[in-house]
């Protein structure tokens, strides 16, 4: 649980990437970064437990940001990794 409180403590103190309003392969990334924040959150006041509905948000989360990734660099390529994690670790 450490490490993705560590995790999450990070990312809300990172910038978000200059991608506000911008979709990716069809993804919105304001909406993925949100859901996916929200969701480590509960994770970890939940003590790893989370509802059928998020678990099955967090998966659909898990192949956005994959299909995300592959087309960012950079900073933004970074910042999105860090979801990325969250989301292996939540869905777990």
């Amino acid at each position: 649980m450490n490490h993705i409180s560590a995790l999450l403590s990070d990312h809300l103190q990172a910038r978000f990437p200059d991608a506000r309003g911008i979709e990716v392969s069809g993804v919105d990334l304001v909406l993925l970064d949100a859901d996916i924040t929200g969701i480590a959150t509960t994770y970890i006041k939940s003590k790893g437990r989370l509802s059928p509905c998020k678990l099955q948000l967090i998966k659909d989360c898990q192949d956005d940001i994959q299909r995300v990734i592959s087309k960012l660099n950079g900073y933004n390529k970074d910042y999105f990794k860090r979801l990325e994690e969250m989301t292996r670790i939540t869905s777990s």
